[in-house]
């Protein structure tokens, strides 16, 4: 195991333009897959644009091939696809959730019924991925 940031996006980078300063927004850093970061990052929710799977930055293969050169460590496809799905999964969860406080009354914010009414796209994201996995 390795130590997973958990919510590893660009909403969490602290960057100026010197470059990468920091990266906060700890609160779901645990012991796992480093597969798992790496999924996270090219969950189609955190892109921008539709031509770069990972972050909207640049496509999978030139991240894996510079991950591998900077880490040593050789990515798998499968397991980046597996824990994308996983990913999908525990944002869909996460964001019924806030649909949920939103319609309970606890919290009757615009932001928690934005995000609960996009639960159905991380539902149809988890679909295509295992659909296209074979």
């Amino acid at each position: 195991p390795v130590l997973v940031h958990g919510d590893f996006r660009t909403g969490n980078f602290m960057v100026s333009p010197d470059g990468l300063h920091g990266i906060v927004d700890c609160e779901f850093a645990h012991w796992g897959a480093r597969h798992e970061d790496v999924a996270w990052r090219c969950m189609r929710d955190w892109r921008f644009g539709k031509n770069k799977d990972v972050g909207g930055f640049t496509d999978r293969e030139t991240f894996y091939n510079a991950y591998q050169k900077h880490s040593g460590v050789t990515l798998q496809s499968e397991r980046v696809r597996y824990w994308e799905i996983m990913g999908n999964l525990r944002w869909a969860v996460g964001s019924a959730q806030q649909a949920r406080r939103h319609l309970s009354g606890a919290d009757k914010g615009i932001e928690l019924a934005a995000i609960g009414r996009r639960t159905c796209e991380m539902e149809y994201e988890m679909l295509r991925l295992m659909e296209n996995a074979g």
